[in-house]
């Protein structure tokens, strides 16, 4: 590794820095600038070959700041050339080179400075960052035109939650006792009403017979709709306001149709690629199909993580604690990750805790611990990901009993002695019995390690 090169590449919108170092941290090349054109990047394959050359390099490591997307481009480029120049490519987390840039004392940012401290991440921290074979290149890049799929529609239903929102607020303050109808969605049969009687004065001019010819306005329903509006509160009833309350309301019921639409056909597509691993995770009840496909989006190959806490971690659900002398206390989830795996998540173990019996226990348990109701599902889903991560790692179906039987095993196994004296590891190089200063947290605590040696 001393004889490797590591390209720090800042990406920007249309363009990318570089700077390069050596194993020891020294400037091989300072700043420059390429743009993300097919000039650009074939000017870097020439740079490289030049670099390699003229600093007797064996190869070249390169860093890439995650960008939302604008680091895609480079990264393909310079994974296609990987063997050919001998290259090794990473996207990096942000937060790491933003935390790397606070430890280095930068107090003035720009695109060659993070380039600078992208360099200096990869070189310090090589042997840790996770080298993924070609299988696993390979699965992923199967995935992505899926996963982008996946995101247009999750933008889309956000999108549909704001116009919701909008209407609602001007709903209340029109039809506000037409609210109380709709229950906590919108159905189609309500959208409809909004589209063709979208005011006070239309729905009692429809009268029961001009509700009943809406689709699934009975007439029990069209009584209590006119009874409602006539005893309403509502104090608006303009032609401005009854055309914003039929746009937002044809706007609202054309989404929800291409939601549906598109979420069919990423269903379809996603049973080519993805049928066993679906398969698996819908073994669980309360897990549907598109549930499914999202998480699995959101993973991608289960191979890239050794462990099920690297999952667990990997989406932001890991509990995160500060400790300070004998202080120790618990922040909460990490939420490192994606925000969208974790809202997932959260749905399915709101489901499982409903449909699987052994997620209810589990649920159940932790309420009875004194865990809030929320506490409790962030439980499930950190047990969930470890379930998931087991069904897919051993390529089978959920069994409650499997799971049981191995959390009972972790019970019955005895732990070291090492593992049963707390904080032995870094009482190694003295007695707990040295007369020190400490709390009185502090020294009941020793006295419970003394306890437990005698």
């Amino acid at each position: 590794m001393k004889d490797y090169g590591y390209l720090g590449a800042d990406v920007s919108k249309g363009m990318c820095n570089f700077v390069l170092q050596n194993f020891e941290g020294d400037e091989l090349e300072p700043n420059f600038q390429l743009d993300d054109n097919r000039s650009g990047h074939e000017s870097l394959f020439e740079l490289i070959k030049d670099f390699k050359s003229n600093h007797h390099l064996s190869k070249i490591v390169i860093g890439l700041e995650s960008t939302g997307g604008y680091e895609n481009n480079w990264y393909v480029g310079l994974r296609r050339q990987s063997k050919k120049l001998e290259l090794e490519v990473h996207r990096i987390n942000p937060k790491r080179i933003y935390h790397e840039a606070k430890t280095e004392g930068r107090r003035t940012i720009d695109d060659g400075v993070s380039a600078r401290v992208i360099a200096g991440y990869i070189s310090k921290n090589y042997t840790k960052i996770t080298r993924p074979n070609s299988e696993m290149e390979t699965e992923d890049r199967e995935l992505q035109g899926l996963r982008r799929f996946h995101k247009y529609i999750d933008s889309l239903v956000k999108q549909n939650a704001r116009n919701k929102n909008a209407l609602e607020k001007l709903l209340y303050q029109m039809l506000p006792e037409l609210l109380t109808l709709k229950g906590d969605k919108y159905p189609t049969w309500f959208l409809d009403l909004l589209i063709k009687y979208p005011t006070k004065s239309k729905i009692i001019k429809a009268g029961s017979e001009g509700l009943m010819t809406i689709k699934r306005i009975t007439k029990e329903k069209a009584k209590t709709i006119l009874e409602a509006i006539r005893v309403s509160v509502g104090g608006l009833d303009s032609q401005l306001d009854q055309n914003v309350i039929r746009a937002m309301a044809e706007d609202i019921k054309l989404l929800n149709q291409k939601i549906i639409s598109l979420r069919q056909e990423l269903q379809q597509a996603a049973n080519k690629s993805l049928e066993k691993p679906i398969k698996l995770v819908t073994s669980i009840h309360g897990i549907a199909a598109d549930t499914a496909v999202g998480i699995l989006l959101e993973m991608g190959s289960v191979k890239r993580f050794l462990k099920a806490r690297s999952l667990v971690a990997f989406w932001g659900i890991n509990p995160t604690f500060k400790q300070s002398g004998d202080k120790k206390v618990y922040i909460g989830m990490s939420k490192h990750g994606s925000p969208r795996a974790r809202s997932l998540l959260f749905s399915a173990a709101r489901n499982v805790v409903i449909h699987e019996p052994y997620f209810k226990a589990i649920y159940a348990k932790q309420r009875q611990k004194g865990k809030s109701h929320y506490d409790a599902i962030g439980v499930i889903m950190s047990k969930l990901t470890r379930v998931l991560y087991g069904l897919l790692k051993n390529d089978s179906v959920f069994e409650a009993g499997i799971d049981r039987f191995n959390q009972e095993k972790k019970l019955i196994e005895p732990k070291s002695s090492m593992k049963s004296v707390p904080n032995k590891t870094e009482r190694r190089y003295q007695e707990t019995k040295s007369g020190a200063p400490i709390s009185w947290r502090q020294r009941k605590k020793r006295r419970q390690e003394t306890s437990a040696l005698s």
